[in-house]
């Protein structure tokens, strides 16, 4: 075979330090924005970001030739200075230590994508949908 290739597509879902609700809307935006611009930056595409106060959820593709752990470790690590630049509230923000993966079929993405999106109804949280 002359060529590889692949389609891996991740639910991942990062929360925030000892479950702390600091992802205010007033960043939420901004953050979703910047985090989708460093999955990039590790050559993953984002088909969908949402988050709640306490955790955000990313639907994600993983190219064949870099390590969920490192993608991870990466966008943890830039998001988390980040948003400790936007204002007095955030500079303590910081997430845990561990995150959340799981594998998705690529078939049934829309509906994966539909529940991403209706987080704040999900979990009784007020506030905006957030789509891409």
């Amino acid at each position: 075979m002359p060529q590889s290739c692949s389609r891996i597509i991740l639910h991942t879902l990062l929360s925030t330090e000892n479950r702390v609700p600091i992802i205010d809307k007033a960043v939420r935006g901004e953050l979703h924005a910047y985090m989708v611009s460093l999955f990039h930056n590790r050559g993953c595409h984002v088909f969908g970001i949402n988050s709640v106060p306490d955790h955000i959820h990313i639907v994600h593709s993983l190219p064949r030739t870099v390590t969920l752990a490192a993608v991870i470790a990466d966008v943890k690590k830039f998001s988390s200075a980040w948003i400790k630049t936007k204002g007095l509230k955030n500079r303590r923000f910081g997430w845990q230590d561990g995150y959340t993966s799981y594998s998705a079929d690529y078939r049934r993405l829309n509906g994966l994508l539909e529940y991403v999106s209706n987080q704040h109804d999900h979990r009784g949280y007020m506030g905006e949908k957030c789509t891409l």
